[in-house]
């Protein structure tokens, strides 16, 4: 029998967690704070930044589509804060900008191309490379999901405070 890894035994826990939300009503509130911070307890023992990130934003995104109408900023909130106070999130590191994310908010404005922004969208396959990238950024406030949507694409786009980061 092979020894299980500290990422496998993490990735398990998580996607255990990630599943029990369908468990219980949300709004159970003793429950759903438990549920929280469980998940914010595992997610804070992911050694990178960009797996914390990508983890809030499939939660979250779990969470919209739970509960149709709610914003990503606000199902991605409760994680966010617990992170932070936890010290496995500090609020200003995860506005910093990876290389790749100034490239995909530089890219949905057309700045890769022109010097003045002239569009403002991004589309990309829920199971691409880009997905949790892009959810990360939504989580960030840097993008948002837009209402129109194919069943092969997400569409988003960069919001006001996603602009100034980039120009």
């Amino acid at each position: 029998m092979m020894p299980i890894s500290q990422k496998d035994c993490l990735l398990a826990m998580l996607e255990e967690l990630r599943a029990d939300v369908t468990t219980f009503s949300l709004y159970d509130a003793d429950r759903r704070e438990r549920w929280f911070d469980a998940l914010a307890q595992v997610i804070a023992a992911v050694r990178s930044d960009d797996q914390r990130m990508a983890w809030v934003a499939l939660i979250a995104d779990d969470l919209c589509r739970r509960i149709p109408g709610v914003p990503f900023a606000v199902a991605a909130q409760p994680l966010l804060n617990r992170l932070t106070l936890m010290g496995g999130g500090d609020s200003m590191k995860m506005l910093e900008l990876t290389e790749l994310e100034r490239d995909i908010l530089r890219h949905a404005l057309g700045l890769d191309r022109c010097l003045v922004a002239y569009r403002n969208s991004y589309s990309a396959a829920p199971r691409s490379e880009h997905y949790p990238i892009l959810m990360g950024l939504v989580s960030k406030g840097l993008m948002e999901r837009t209402a129109g949507y194919t069943e092969t694409m997400i569409h988003f786009r960069v919001t006001d405070a996603g602009r100034e980061a980039v120009q």
